[in-house]
């Protein structure tokens, strides 16, 4: 069993106490003092006392264990400890859910206790603060996963606001959130602000960013110089995805977690979420294959 990516969280638990008793007042003070704490070989181990850090203790141990039941045996267990523990309700929906409406229910319990944990957050210093807070990631993971059901139940403006939500409590840290919101606004069919959307990036050179470019230029110009030019762009970072979206080749059944930009992986990634969205758009495939008929 590959560990949980979740449980490195637990040593910048530590941490953030250490600050919390230091009465660090900025960002840049609690740095100098976790660096000198580093060179020094000074940092503690976390040792959970509150409810709530207990709580989340036990959800620690939960993320560790084999067998689904005893995840959701300890997540239960750890609410009952508190309330307020936002990963408990995130691996309850993530193992207990029988579907995106009952995880969605999960997962807006989550968000309802981050928004009463992090609303102290301006004590240590505003928005800022969102960087080193460790109740931030488990808010997160709670305001994506409402989000990502919303969209999977096609309630797309409800999915951006949490998708919003998720980038408010994280500025700068957007973890792939930006291809999200694309999505949503493309299938509400929001040509404008996805357009504005993508102009964020200029930096991203990824296939879901050029592709959905070229199909946004088409949608405005039609088979005209600016879609050409486009799609030229797209096929240049991976012209992979042409085949997956003509059919020419069918999709994978799964596809890997790690997935590196410009490689089949991600063309078929592009695919699987926007083949969709190319076919309910009228023209957009006839004129993908008549474009690319020499690829």
């Amino acid at each position: 069993m590959i560990p949980d990516e979740r449980l490195v969280e637990r040593s910048w638990r530590a941490v953030w106490k250490i600050l919390q008793k230091r009465q660090v007042q900025s960002i840049e003070e609690g740095t100098a003092l976790i660096t000198r704490l580093l060179e020094e070989g000074n940092l503690p181990d976390w040792v959970p006392e509150t409810p709530l850090e207990k709580a989340q203790e036990m959800v620690y141990q939960a993320l560790a264990a084999p067998q689904r039941e005893e995840r959701i045996r300890l997540a239960k267990k750890a609410l009952r400890l508190s309330r307020d523990c936002i990963d408990a309700y995130v691996v309850l929906a993530e193992e207990a859910a029988r579907g995106p409406e009952q995880a969605l229910e999960w997962y807006l319990q989550g968000v309802d206790a981050a928004r009463r944990l992090l609303r102290q957050v301006r004590s240590y210093g505003g928005r800022s603060a969102f960087l080193i807070v460790p109740e931030v990631e488990p808010a997160r993971r709670a305001a994506r996963g409402a989000a990502d059901c919303f969209f999977q139940l096609g309630r797309y403006d409800s999915a951006l606001e949490y998708y919003g939500l998720a980038l408010h409590w994280k500025p700068g840290h957007d973890d792939g959130i930006r291809y999200d919101v694309l999505r949503c606004l493309m299938e509400k069919r929001e040509i404008d602000a996805a357009e504005t959307w993508l102009g964020q990036f200029p930096e991203d050179m990824t296939a879901e960013r050029l592709y959905t470019l070229a199909l946004i230029a088409f949608i405005r110009h039609g088979d005209g110089f600016e879609a050409r030019l486009q799609l030229q762009a797209a096929i240049e970072q991976n012209r992979s995805v042409v085949p997956y979206l003509t059919g020419r080749i069918p999709l994978p059944l799964s596809l890997p977690p790690d997935i590196a930009a410009g490689s089949v992986d991600e063309a078929a990634l592009y695919a699987v979420d926007y083949l969709r969205i190319w076919l309910t758009t009228p023209g957009a495939l006839e004129w993908l294959q008549a474009a690319t008929k020499d690829l």
